[in-house]
């Protein structure tokens, strides 16, 4: 309120707002770099060097405008993806190539030549022993050259099961963990259960006796944020490593995507909107970070929160608690525990965005106050309650023919886990939280009688620093 009613400050964001946002530039395609990259991948092809063949095409994919913006050269970025799955074919990656094949087909691949394509889906098919789609496959690569008296001619082996395979949303194996399901906390196993007091608010405890290895809950992030540094190392929606083989944005190459589905995820929930202002977006951190999950829960169901009476704490104990925007908006954010000069230049960063999520058109200029006052709420309970995602590396070092190993982590960057979020803090833990892309997984590394609560550490350790030293560090 006093920075609306303050017009010379309210003023100065107004101007700063606007002069960012007209200052941004989207990272465009470029169609000569598109057919340069393609031609050498060409040229590498033939030479039998798939690796760096497949690496000029994903290059070609990544400067090629897409369908939607460029009906002109449709074609480059469907014979980029087709030239990409033939690599990836020639080098066993079957499943990628299916991926690359349909792709090419959904972009516009010449009429004339996609029984090429269908003739190598077909074969991957094959070797992937999915018979059942190998024999649909067999029959649409006939449609496509007309050949009627090609259905009679499917082998005997196809007609064999197609055989099930276990992967992710986004086509990676996820993590696979034998846990019986809570029927009020969703993300957790039976083996937890909520409690409530007034001096510690919601926590969780053991609803029996949990034994050291013990997974006790698995919660994808409601929202993440991935380091600008890293943006063409991991996948922007899920973290999943992206090497040579990615799927960018149709619209900028700023981004990468380790799956279409990740990419349509993301399209759909934030980088649609993102995209043209992405390079002023991602300098904010915890500010992207707020309003994505504000897009995500969608931006008239999140300002529609703010008029609904809350849900007393001690009220989800027996309500289902899940990871939504409801789930997530009980989180505390400790806003009157703030003092002035700590909680001002998140109000004023709070203002600002909403002021150039006005300017992104995402609201309508009644609405900015309130969405600034969802900001603050967001971006304190993001300094409250936000996860470090980290992945975890083996690194190796040695002289004179003795190796040595040892673990080193790589913060990715900050996803949001409104289940996890409930364990308390504990300089002594008996919970730790290991990341698989942006699944977090809480396991039990000590024996846990029941009535016992759960607690992880929120960076101090009692065998890493003194007591004084921790106090210091949880206060700040």
């Amino acid at each position: 309120d006093f920075i609306f009613e303050d017009k010379n400050l309210f003023q100065i964001l107004v101007k700063v707002s606007k002069d960012l946002f007209d200052a941004c530039v989207a990272e465009e395609k470029d169609l000569n770099r598109a057919q340069s990259a393609r031609i050498n991948g060409n040229e590498l092809f033939k030479s039998k060097d798939y690796k760096s063949a497949i690496l000029k095409y994903s290059e070609a994919i990544l400067y090629s405008p897409s369908f939607q913006n460029s009906t002109t050269f449709k074609e480059h970025l469907a014979l980029s993806y087709g030239n990409r799955s033939a690599t990836l074919f020639h080098s066993s990656k079957y499943s990628e190539a299916i991926v690359d094949i349909d792709e090419a087909l959904q972009n516009g691949y010449p009429l004339e030549r996609q029984f090429i394509l269908f003739h190598r889906k077909n074969r991957c098919l094959k070797y992937l022993q999915m018979y059942q789609k190998e024999e649909q496959c067999t029959r649409s690569s006939a449609d496509s050259i007309n050949c009627e008296n090609m259905n009679n001619q499917i082998p005997i082996h196809l007609k064999q099961p197609m055989i099930q395979t276990a992967i992710g949303e986004n086509g990676y194996e996820m993590p696979k963990v034998n846990i019986k399901s809570n029927e009020l906390i969703k993300q957790a196993s039976d083996a937890v259960e909520m409690k409530f007091t007034v001096q510690k608010g919601r926590y969780i405890c053991a609803k029996r006796n949990i034994e050291s290895g013990e997974v006790v809950m698995i919660e994808k992030a409601f929202a993440s944020w991935l380091k600008p540094s890293l943006y063409t190392k991991y996948c922007t929606h899920c973290f999943h490593p992206v090497d040579i083989i990615f799927f960018p944005c149709p619209n900028c190459i700023s981004v990468r995507f380790c799956s279409v589905t990740c990419r349509k995820e993301a399209l759909k929930q934030y980088h649609l909107v993102e995209c043209p202002v992405l390079s002023s977006l991602k300098r904010l951190s915890n500010g992207h970070l707020a309003l994505r999950i504000i897009m995500k829960a969608g931006i008239q169901n999140a300002l529609n929160m703010i008029n609904k009476p809350e849900i007393p704490l001690e009220k989800w104990l027996s309500t289902n608690f899940d990871t939504n925007y409801e789930s997530l908006y009980s989180l505390p954010d400790h806003i009157e525990n703030r003092q002035y000069e700590n909680l001002c230049p998140d109000a004023n960063g709070a203002v600002f965005l909403a002021l150039f999520a006005h300017k992104m058109k995402l609201i309508d200029g009644n609405n900015i106050r309130k969405l600034a006052a969802l900001l603050l709420k967001h971006i304190s309970q993001i300094e409250c309650n936000v996860m470090s995602i980290a992945k975890e590396k083996v690194n190796f070092t040695g002289t004179m023919g003795r190796k040595r190993y040892f673990p080193q982590t790589e913060e990715l960057g900050f996803g949001i886990y409104p289940t996890i979020c409930l364990l308390n803090h504990s300089c002594d833990p008996n919970v730790i939280n290991s990341f698989s892309d942006i699944y977090a997984i809480s396991t039990v590394v000590e024996d846990v009688a029941k009535g016992e609560e759960l607690n992880v550490t929120y960076g101090p350790h009692h065998k890493r620093m003194s007591y004084k030293d921790r106090q210091a560090v949880l206060m700040q």
